[in-house]
């Protein structure tokens, strides 16, 4: 009769399989970890209407008149991109 051995194959296909699943979880981990180095540098665009009072605070502090004048016009423009537009009736 024909002895027949299935062992050798079925080691082979286990070590190809987990060799292969280990390939896949590096994958993924290395994917994993640089999409939460993205998500946690991430910044978001600053708001200018945040820090309007602090341009007004800049320019009454200012040393020098024309530096004032200037950081009082900044503060002016910026201030007015900032209102909400007014409702007319």
């Amino acid at each position: 009769m024909c002895e027949y051995s299935a062992t050798p194959l079925i080691q082979g296909d286990v070590v190809a399989l987990t060799s292969g699943l280990r390939i896949g979880i590096v994958f993924f981990a290395v994917i994993a970890l640089v999409a939460a180095l993205y998500w946690l540098t991430l910044e978001e665009a600053p708001d200018p209407c945040q820090s309007v009072r602090q341009d007004v605070g800049a320019a009454v502090l200012a040393d020098d008149s024309n530096d004032q004048d200037a950081l009082v016009n900044r503060a002016i423009l910026v201030q007015g991109d900032c209102e909400e537009p007014t409702k007319t009736q």
